[in-house]
């Protein structure tokens, strides 16, 4: 008897854990951003995509995403300086390595706190990358916002340089998504 009820509940939360359906949601590109900082001795200066193409897998209730898939084009980044950014594409060798992408490999959610972890790929080069960000859920929208830094060097990419003086190694990533 003793088995049997536990047989049954151990039945019972299976069939829990796998009637929890999930939905693959993309983003709404027109409320979706990443953005760069990057600094120089003699400036600093941002640079944005809108041209962010993500999707997440979540639940029902848009409470609770288990994946995500994200690329964003080079070339779509704006800084407001034309040459800047044509320097950027550059030394990212963008013509041959057109975007940046990043799938997740696990997300722990602890209320709208999320620690995402997953595979980049920039330059050509695939790093793991952990990040932390925040969750809400308005209007019937997920919205996750975060930082994170990488080091241009980590992805073999040249420094671009002003005067003779490289620019910073590290970049701050910003991201602040709309599904």
């Amino acid at each position: 008897m003793k088995k049997i009820l536990i047989i049954s509940i151990m039945l019972m939360l299976v069939n829990v854990a796998f009637s929890q359906t999930q939905q693959k949601i993309a983003n709404d590109k027109s409320k979706s951003t990443i953005k760069y900082s990057a600094s120089h001795p003699l400036h600093d200066w941002d640079g944005e995509s809108k041209e962010v193409k993500a999707v997440i897998m979540a639940d029902e209730t848009k409470t609770k995403i288990f994946s995500t898939a994200i690329s964003v084009k080079v070339s779509t980044f704006n800084s407001g300086n034309a040459n800047r950014d044509s320097h950027m594409i550059e030394v990212t060798e963008a013509i041959k390595y057109p975007a940046i992408t990043f799938a997740s490999t696990s997300i722990s959610q602890t209320g709208n706190k999320l620690k995402v972890t997953g595979n980049m790929k920039f330059h050509n080069v695939t790093k793991v990358v952990t990040t932390t960000a925040e969750m809400k859920t308005i209007n019937n929208h997920i919205i996750v916002a975060g930082e994170f830094d990488l080091k241009m060097t980590d992805f073999k990419i040249e420094r671009p340089s002003l005067m003779g003086m490289p620019t910073a190694d590290e970049l701050k990533i910003k991201f602040d998504l709309t599904f």
